[in-house]
Formats: structure tokens, sequence, C-alpha cells
């Protein structure tokens, strides 16, 4: 019996330390402080069934549609219900779509130059947040925020990180 109990109370203390979806969202790296993004924090709610997303032949994104349908089985990872999916498009030149998977529309991401940083539970996006050390002069962040229907621009500003992003 008594080791019974020292089982049982060996398997409730593991769990208290088992991470949970929860706590997994509550930690967040550098760049989500720096640029601001629990200012545009939003609920993440549970999907069951996503939606397809909706593909028509002569959309500029049209040949990428197998990234957008590989992408669009992986968990949701910006604004509570949206899927980012990016692709490169040359030297310093990435391009993509957002997909909502709601109801299975795409929507163009702006182009950038050094990644994007965004995050599930919130609706900000920036653009060429992995500038390292010595970047171009034409080279700015674009901060967008997404207002349920489209992302809406912000503003631009001209940062220096060096961490290295996500």
């Amino acid at each position: 019996m008594t080791r019974l109990i020292a089982a049982l109370a060996l398997i409730v203390a593991m769990l208290a330390f088992v991470p949970t979806a929860s706590s997994a969202q509550e930690e967040h790296d550098f760049l989500y402080y720096f640029f601001g993004f629990a200012d545009y924090t939003v609920e993440v709610p549970d999907i069951k069934y996503p939606k397809t997303p909706k593909l028509k032949r002569g959309d500029t994104y049209y040949d990428h549609r197998s990234a957008i349908k590989a992408s669009a089985v992986e968990p949701i990872n910006f604004a509570g219900h949206l899927k980012v999916v990016e692709w490169g498009c040359g030297t310093e030149c990435q391009n993509g779509v957002i997909i909502d998977m709601l109801d299975g529309t795409l929507h163009e991401l702006p182009p950038a130059a050094a990644g994007y940083s965004y995050y599930v539970d919130s609706s900000l996006l920036v653009t060429n947040s992995h500038i390292s050390e010595d970047p171009p002069d034409w080279m700015e962040q674009r901060l967008y925020y997404w207002d349920g229907e489209q992302l809406v621009f912000i503003k631009k500003a001209k940062y220096q990180v060096v961490d290295g992003g996500e």
C-alpha cells in the first residue's frame, strides 16, 4: 500500500512539471517584448476543423500552392486563427500568404528582406525583424496588425536587432 501511495505521489509530482498549452504561450522570446507584440494580444480559439486554403488560378501566389497546402496542416501560428506561410523569392527576398483557418481565404504577406516575426497570441506582424549588424541603409522594419480582415500598416522603423530572432 505504501508503494502505491509513493508511486501516486511521484506521478502527481511529475505532472506538476509537464508544460501545458497555456504555460507554453506565456514563454516568449526577446522579439516579443522588443517590438511590443503583447500590445496586440488575441484569444487563441480551439479550431477543431480548419478550412482548406482557397486557391484560384491566376492568384499571384498560385505557383506556391504546394507549400500553401502543406503548411495548412501545421499548427496555427498567427493572430489566434491564422497560418503564415513563407517562401523565398531570391536573395534578401521573402514572400508568403496568410491563411485564415476559419474560412480558408488567403491574404498576401507584405514583402520582406530579412524575415518576419509573428506569434499565435498576437495580431502584430513585423517584416525584416531579423536584421543583424550593419544592415543596408534601405532596410527597415514595417509593423502591421491584423484587424480581422487584413493587415493594416502601423509604422516603419529602423531597429538593429542582433539576437538572431525566433
